[in-house]
């Protein structure tokens, strides 16, 4: 797996940072900056969050300002949600730890329904239903 991923030894660069041929394996990191639409599942937003905070010790505001700015890209697409949903609910876990990552974008989701059940009173329910099962 190490091989398929760039090696034990491989170095990582900043989205958008390194071109083709240049360093590496040649990995095309421009597809942020290209015309084609990126299709980004929620769950790896949760999981960078988680990644980059736990392993890594981002600080959550610097994690929560790099994905407001991943997720206003034109060309990018969180799959099945609307992109100011995701946006507030990105800028709800900013302030403090009482809003998690996962519920905020659970927060988001559901506001195409208006309502979510839910056991957890630290659940956001700005514009929200909030009801218990």
């Amino acid at each position: 797996m190490a091989d398929r991923l760039g090696g034990a030894g491989a170095r990582t660069a900043p989205l958008g940072s390194r071109k083709q041929g240049q360093g590496g394996r040649g990995h095309d990191f421009a597809v942020l900056e290209g015309p084609q639409t990126i299709g980004l599942p929620d769950v790896v937003l949760v999981e960078t969050v988680h990644v980059l905070t736990s392993v890594y010790g981002v600080p959550r505001e610097q994690v929560v300002d790099a994905l407001v700015e991943l997720v206003q890209r034109r060309n990018l697409e969180v799959v099945g949600l609307r992109k100011d949903r995701v946006l507030r609910a990105l800028r709800m876990c900013r302030p403090s730890g009482r809003v998690s990552f996962a519920d905020a974008l659970i927060w988001a989701a559901a506001g195409e329904v208006g309502r979510v059940y839910t056991f957890d009173q630290r659940s956001p329910s700005e514009d929200l239903q909030v009801l218990t099962p």
